[in-house]
């Protein structure tokens, strides 16, 4: 598995945000995903678009490898983001 480092910001952001959503009710609606995507989007507009669609799949697959932790152990994901980005 990769470390927190060797995820650019957008794809860390890309984990927050696909976090945040997904344990507000367990679920991630198609219109939740498409919303969090064009967000991202926006903020990285420059570049290339199969490049970012690759880089927001790998952030998913990442969020995905840690789905099955509890809120409880998955904070650590979250807070090693925050730190890493101080």
């Amino acid at each position: 598995m990769k470390k927190i480092e060797d995820y650019g910001i957008n794809q860390q952001l890309t984990f927050l945000y696909i976090a945040f959503a997904y344990q507000t009710d367990f679920d991630l609606a198609d219109n939740e995903h498409e919303l969090i995507f064009q967000k991202i989007r926006g903020w990285y507009s420059g570049e290339d678009s199969d490049i970012f669609k690759s880089e927001f799949e790998e952030a998913e697959a990442w969020y995905k490898d840690v789905l099955h932790l509890t809120p409880e152990e998955l904070m650590p994901n979250i807070i090693s983001i925050a730190k890493h980005n101080r």
